[in-house]
């Protein structure tokens, strides 16, 4: 198996050479109108055709956008997938095999875990997400692992903050070692924290707008969406791209932010909670480590 330096390219997508290769070409971290976002389904399949390109489409907590592209007809592989917005603060990516059991997931555990903002946070922890996920054929990745510069919604930062037990990393299958909406640093710690785990890995642009759309991608050498999922667990697969530029960033931020104010009390809410829940167990961990010390 190739080394992580090998098979992570922070350069741009050539798609032509990729098609001459044979590889398979998908943006595994997409947003659509059914998310915080507001790109349409069908612009979004014109780019994709017109580039050669599959998308996972990950919308928050939500299987609209997934069902809306399916057996579409431009001939646009879709990949089933979700982004789910845990209570204690990493954001998940779920990959699933096929549509069916993505509804099925949908339906017993998130409809009912999402509050009035439904693209914020769930109900559900990261780790009782993991155990939800047992019952299903699917491939989860850490998104933006790292997170942002002023948000902790990764599940590597949430570890180092103490937010997240360390093991928790032992259960995601692979990490996003690229992700568009990340700065260069962080991508670069993901990577070689997937390196040191051992884990495989996964890129997607993280795409708000139709801009964005392809920036980044996982390829592999796979005939279909099932292969190439099992190509990401096997390390058989190759990421390639390059982070969002700052002005594009900002406008991305923009339309986020108009959706989820959308339910500004909700919204607002999920983010006071996330916050005091987050400083609770930091106060917690605090208070254990003191009173160990003292005789």
């Amino acid at each position: 198996m190739k080394n992580m330096t090998s098979r992570v390219s922070f350069s741009k997508p050539n798609f032509e050479l990729f098609g001459m290769l044979g590889l398979k070409s998908i943006d595994m971290h997409y947003h659509t109108q059914y998310s915080d976002t507001m790109t349409r389904i069908d612009n979004i399949l014109r780019k994709a055709s017109r580039l050669g390109i599959g998308v996972a489409i990950t919308d928050h907590n939500e299987q609209k956008g997934v069902l809306s592209a399916m057996n579409n007809n431009y001939g646009v592989p879709i990949i089933p997938g979700m982004e789910v917005s845990c209570s204690d603060g990493p954001h998940i990516l779920v990959y699933f095999y096929n549509v069916s059991e993505l509804q099925a997931f949908f339906k017993r555990h998130i409809e009912r875990a999402r509050g009035k903002d439904p693209h914020g946070m769930t109900s559900l922890s990261v780790n009782q997400l993991f155990s939800c996920l047992e019952n299903y054929n699917c491939v989860t990745s850490a998104a933006h692992p790292y997170g942002y510069k002023l948000a902790d919604l990764g599940l590597a930062k949430c570890v180092r903050k103490g937010y997240v037990e360390e093991d928790t990393l032992q259960r995601v299958d692979a990490l996003e070692v690229i992700s568009g909406a990340a700065p260069r640093p962080l991508n670069q710690k993901a990577c070689t924290k997937a390196e040191e785990l051992g884990k495989p890995i996964t890129g997607g642009s993280d795409g708000h707008t139709l801009l964005e759309l392809g920036r980044i991608v996982t390829c592999s050498y796979a005939e279909d969406n099932d292969t190439f999922l099992e190509n990401i667990l096997k390390k058989k697969n190759y990421v390639v791209g390059t982070e969002t530029k700052l002005i594009t960033s900002l406008f991305q931020a923009g339309k986020i932010f108009v959706k989820h104010y959308e339910h500004p009390g909700a919204a607002l809410k999920n983010l006071y909670k996330s916050k005091l829940d987050r400083r609770a167990i930091k106060a917690k961990e605090q208070l254990a480590k003191r009173l160990k010390r003292e005789p």
